[in-house]
């Protein structure tokens, strides 16, 4: 109702309604030079990145992805801006704010589009028996769910405009034709079809050892990329570990082999930054780097960050910047404030 909704639509919409999931503006810096990436999302944002690494992998002509080809993903930081927006229109012009705040958009940054359109975070609306997308692709997420289709049938069936209910058609007489799972193991067979273990060549046993743990949005990864795929070969992992896998820069830590460094990072929880500036700024080695306890005003270390006013920031000086614009004051009387517990403007 808040989002202007009349009551009897707010009561009929499914949950599922993907256009309610939160948004937030993230910023990608390159340390080499400095320069940023200023950019929005619904979904988190190591999923986004993972998503810019892999446009990079496919040679895309970006800012970014050139910079991200140029350094490798271990040569950038990421943070989160803002989060928890749930207005699609505020986000869009949160994106604006930010992308001319850090000047994201020009010679010293990264952006190579215009903030805050349509486009940038959705695509083109589309709607189905009166309920409204901002997106193909999200009305293909929620209706392959709802219908028992997997999201690509779905999102085919809308591009070429065919209706939407109906049985997917399968190429497989196997009951699991069609399924997310089903369709990994027909690409890891062509994609490996000489580095893949004899055994998995029937589905049923692929399935077996692997659908324990299966979660759509994990990827199959080996654990030794010198030896086929197969039953002992293998483990599910998230996107970004993924990539390090493959391009990643392996690193030894108290005598134990990393993918990169940010995979040191996220198995002794300490933020990437955090980590590289006690190696190249502090001079410390890798062992030393984990082992140093973490600033009490951390991130980490103030359980999940520092809230104002109903908000949460990842560091005391994004808490303090909010202050200090909304109460049109200096950092330094926000500060104050702020470990005064005062945040009003007399």
């Amino acid at each position: 109702m808040k989002a202007g909704w009349k009551l009897d639509d707010a009561l009929s919409i499914p949950t599922d309604f993907a256009t309610v999931r939160q948004g937030r503006i993230y910023q990608i810096t390159r340390e080499k030079t400095g320069q940023v990436y200023v950019g929005l999302t619904h979904s988190s944002v190591e999923q986004r990145w993972a998503f810019h690494q892999s446009a990079a992998l496919r040679g895309a002509s970006t800012k970014l992805a050139i910079a991200i080809r140029s350094n490798g993903p271990e040569g950038f930081n990421l943070e989160i801006l803002e989060d928890n927006i749930d207005n699609p229109e505020e986000l869009k012009k949160r994106e604006v704010y930010w992308v001319e705040r850090k000047g994201a958009l020009g010679p010293l940054g990264l952006n190579s589009a215009q903030p805050g359109g349509i486009g940038s975070s959705r695509g083109v609306s589309f709607e189905w028996e009166g309920e409204h997308f901002e997106s193909i692709v999200e009305a293909a997420r929620v209706l392959g769910r709802r219908l028992a289709l997997a999201p690509h049938v779905v999102e085919r069936r809308i591009r070429e405009g065919k209706p939407l209910r109906g049985q997917a058609r399968r190429n497989s007489k196997h009951s699991d034709a069609g399924t997310n799972l089903f369709r990994r193991w027909l690409a890891l067979k062509k994609r490996y079809s000489l580095e893949i273990d004899a055994c998995w060549l029937d589905y049923d046993t692929f399935k077996a050892d692997v659908e324990p743990g299966f979660k759509s949005e994990s990827r199959l990864m080996r654990l030794d990329r010198a030896k086929p795929w197969g039953p002992t070969n293998w483990r599910w992992g998230s996107a970004q570990e993924a990539v390090e896998a493959v391009h990643g820069t392996k690193v030894v830590v108290k005598g134990k082999t990393y993918p990169s460094l940010h995979a040191v990072a996220r198995h002794f929880d300490i933020g990437y930054s955090t980590l590289k500036n006690r190696i190249q700024s502090q001079g410390l080695t890798l062992d030393q780097a984990v082992e140093k306890p973490i600033g009490k005003t951390s991130f980490r270390k103030s359980n999940g960050g520092h809230v104002v006013e109903g908000q949460s920031f990842r560091s005391k000086r994004q808490a303090l910047l909010y202050i200090a614009e909304k109460y049109g004051i200096t950092e330094g009387q926000a500060k104050y404030r702020f470990e005064q517990g005062r945040f009003s403007s007399e």
